[in-house]
């Protein structure tokens, strides 16, 4: 990716989800069952049947533009930034500073559970935002999940060691005058 700084490093980069790419190809083949039912029925002069064999063929190259737009839509999280790149002739980056997301969001509908994808709401403090809605990502919960790691940070995962004795409770930790918490002793 040339368009990264020297010092990032990718956290997320994927495509959308094929289904992108591939509902435009059932659309077509149905086009194609209608017309060819259609113009069977119809005069060899007809000119209607000329129009729709073209605009079957028009399916056909929408179906095509779709799969060259989805192989050059690219979604990309590193530890500074947010992106999309789309487009494959006019290519158009949009780029969010990671600092400036303020909240993140997912939603899946019944099918995207079924076919597992989602779509991400990102929200920033600014007025005017050239990411917000990314729609058809795959694996949205696993997306979700590593780039609010990079955005709040590693858990640490250590357990935290078991005390002897009694409890305390809550009443038992003051904080002293640096703002640290000091635990009051018996």
């Amino acid at each position: 990716m040339n368009h990264l700084l020297a010092e990032e490093r990718v956290i997320v980069s994927t495509r959308r989800h094929p289904v992108v790419a591939i509902w435009p190809m059932p659309l077509s083949l149905t086009y194609l069952i209608v017309v060819a039912a259609i113009t069977a029925n119809l005069p060899a002069d007809n000119p209607l049947i000329d129009l729709l064999w073209w605009s079957w063929l028009a399916t056909v190259g929408y179906a095509g533009w779709q799969l060259l737009e989805w192989s050059n839509d690219i979604f990309v999280v590193t530890d500074r930034r947010v992106m999309l790149f789309t487009g494959f002739i006019a290519r158009r980056i949009a780029m969010m500073p990671l600092v400036k997301v303020t909240d993140l969001t997912y939603r899946r509908t019944l099918l995207g559970q079924v076919l597992r994808y989602g779509d991400f709401i990102i929200e920033s403090a600014g007025q005017d935002q050239a990411l917000h809605l990314i729609r058809f990502l795959p694996s949205p919960t696993e997306l979700y999940h590593r780039i609010a790691e990079t955005m709040f940070g590693q858990r640490d995962k250590t357990p935290l060691p078991r005390r002897s004795g009694r409890r305390r409770s809550p009443s038992d930790e003051v904080l002293d005058d640096t703002g640290e918490l000091d635990r009051i002793e018996d």
